[in-house]
């Protein structure tokens, strides 16, 4: 994600899709931790005839967010009505405001790069409540994609 290019040794756990996008779970030998690695990132793959021994379940989801776990965030939004199709495919728990007709979505997610643009692909339908952190974050690349526009 960052545009480095490095060769990894993984044992391959599962596929995941997640975020409209499709991963490889995997034990990553050279970090020695389970990875999510993206299909669409991979060049020059080759296949290693050696065996691994495969984790169990139960490891490998306690394993799965270990990395991330000191960065996970509180994150509570509204969502408006018209992205309804959205909220209910992507978010597990959510409440309708009557009075809105918003939705408000809390969950804990890990603090990572994707979160911004993420939000970004509901457009003008969403508005971030909490935490203020990434209120003001998200809020700055709003004023920064603006100034993109309007300095032509």
């Amino acid at each position: 994600s960052k545009g480095e290019k490095t060769n990894r040794r993984v044992d391959p756990y599962k596929l995941v899709f997640k975020g409209n996008s499709w991963y490889l779970f995997a034990y990553c030998r050279d970090k020695k931790d389970f990875r999510f690695f993206k299909l669409t990132r991979m060049e020059e793959l080759a296949i290693d005839k050696s065996l691994f021994v495969k984790q169990k379940l139960e490891s490998a989801i306690k394993n799965e967010y270990v990395y991330t776990e000191s960065k996970v965030i509180e994150l509570k939004l509204e969502i408006h009505e018209k992205m309804a199709f959205r909220v209910k495919d992507e978010f597990k728990e959510y409440q309708l405001d009557s009075e809105s007709g918003k939705f408000i979505v809390q969950m804990k997610v890990s603090k990572e790069e994707w979160i911004i643009p993420y939000l970004l692909s509901y457009g003008d339908s969403i508005k971030v409540i909490e935490p203020l952190e990434i209120k003001e974050e998200y809020l700055r690349i709003i004023k920064n994609i603006y100034q993109v526009y309007t300095n032509e």
